[in-house]
């Protein structure tokens, strides 16, 4: 997901996102320490997602406090 896709969504659907991904990444983490993670690089992929969603958040959350 780009920070473009991300800034047209509203904070609830951010962190609705954010929930979703995060929860995605605990189930890929159980997948990858039994051996049957097929697809490794959206581990990868996801922690990204969430950092750009939160750091998108952040930027908002000063822009209308300052």
């Amino acid at each position: 997901m780009i920070a473009k896709d991300i800034r047209g969504m509203s904070d609830s659907e951010i962190a609705d996102k954010i929930r979703e991904l995060k929860r995605e990444l605990l189930m890929l983490r159980i997948q990858r320490v039994n051996g049957r993670l097929e697809k490794p690089h959206l581990l990868k992929e996801h922690k990204k997602d969430v950092a750009r969603m939160m750091t998108i958040l952040t930027e908002r959350k000063a822009s209308t406090n300052g």
